[in-house]
């Protein structure tokens, strides 16, 4: 891994958690402001969601960069070396041009 893939990764790392943190601290005060002190905030639920938003992107990202997404790879793992190499990189070329599901 580079030094740049390195300096990237923590970036994500650090960014994600602080997203988490936050998104967590932030509905921990806004409950206790609705519960206890009867009144809450507005921009609270929508920043919240943007965060867990944005927490699933970056680890997303991580979890391609360390190839830890979940993966049904049984017929590749029983394929020839030749054709394991060949099918191995095919989802994440096609993965750009796919639709959303």
């Amino acid at each position: 891994m580079s030094k740049f893939d390195k300096a990237l990764t923590a970036i994500e790392e650090t960014v994600n958690g602080a997203l988490l943190l936050s998104a967590t601290l932030l509905l921990f005060i806004n409950v206790i402001l609705r519960y206890v002190f009867t009144s809450s905030t507005t921009w609270a639920e929508e920043a919240i969601r943007y965060a867990i938003v944005w927490v699933t992107f970056f680890g997303a990202s991580l979890c391609a960069r360390n190839k830890m997404h979940v993966g049904i790879d049984i017929f590749i793992q029983m394929a020839p070396p030749l054709i394991k190499s060949v099918c191995w990189p095919l989802p994440s070329l096609l993965q750009p041009f796919l639709p959303p599901s």
